[in-house]
């Protein structure tokens, strides 16, 4: 497939028409795969925060202050399947790294989505987006 691309040109005195076939590139034609977590695995999405994701305002005592506290969001599907409630202390797997957080319910998160959030020092070491595996933590 490709298109008719036409030029008119200006600098001539009478109107001179050029045509050329152009031919579409191929950008688009061997499209992936889409990737699907292994079983018990959450696609792992940053999640940005007025106060606390900047890697430098976590250095500002009034700005760390009102820093969240480390959680992994989840939605309601999500967090029935692993066991888990609003509010439960979970440990988050990333990386090869264990990070312990609080499970929080964000209804918006399609289903098989963590959302993590972004630059907070005790969720630093993961590298998102990534496949996350959440499970209570003690378990």
């Amino acid at each position: 497939m490709g298109c008719l691309l036409v030029l008119l040109s200006a600098f001539a005195p009478r109107l001179v028409v050029v045509f050329a076939w152009i031919a579409r590139p191929a950008y688009f034609d061997r499209l992936p795969k889409p990737s699907a977590p292994a079983a018990g695995e959450l696609l792992g999405v940053p999640l940005y925060h007025i106060f606390g994701s900047e890697e430098l305002s976590m250095l500002s005592p009034g700005i760390a202050g009102r820093a969240p506290a480390p959680y992994v969001a989840l939605n309601a599907a999500d967090l029935q399947r692993a066991g888990l409630a609003d509010g439960d202390e979970v440990l988050v797997t990333a990386g090869g790294r264990d990070h312990r957080a609080i499970a929080r319910l964000i209804p918006s998160l399609p289903p098989g989505v963590a959302g993590v959030p972004a630059g907070l020092p005790a969720m630093q070491g993961i590298r998102l987006p990534a496949a996350v595996r959440v499970a209570r933590a003690g378990a």
